[in-house]
């Protein structure tokens, strides 16, 4: 059966490339690629989806031919021993504790943050577009706010 290898590379940058050797491991086969004459780096292959699926196949038939019975567990049933939600607690907080009022002194930063507020700006005329009931432009008129 042919199938189809997928290689991960573990550098980041791209290096010219003197040759490639594929060498059988124990865990699979490895490709190795020489860059330099005295750097080489190591590619392993990634499983393929089929091939893990294989693999915990052949996992799953080992086991019952030693003798490992798969049990059948009726649904509802827990692994737990007295049968508690362990999320729970997650959602119970303590009281919450009164706060201390601070309105006050962020009114004083705030404040003092924007010191100029008082000043009025010495506004020049601007034009205003008059309209008559049904929206349409009319004409332009110079108005001092």
């Amino acid at each position: 059966m042919q199938s189809s290898i997928s290689w991960v590379c573990a550098t980041a940058t791209y290096t010219p490339l003197i040759d490639a050797v594929a060498l059988p491991l124990s865990g699979g086969s490895a490709l190795w690629l020489r860059v330099a004459p005295n750097v080489l780096f190591v590619m392993k292959p990634v499983p393929t989806k089929a091939e893990m699926r294989a693999e915990l196949e052949r996992q799953i038939q080992d086991y019952l031919q030693t003798g490992g019975v798969v049990q059948d567990v009726p649904r509802g049933i827990s692994g737990q021993v007295d049968n508690r939600n362990l999320f729970g607690a997650i959602g119970q907080n303590p009281p919450r504790q009164e706060r201390t009022p601070v309105d006050e002194v962020v009114q004083a930063l705030e404040a003092r943050k924007h010191p100029h507020n008082n000043i009025k700006k010495n506004k020049r005329p601007r034009k205003k577009l008059l309209t008559d009931d049904f929206g349409e432009p009319l004409r332009w008129v110079w108005v001092e706010d």
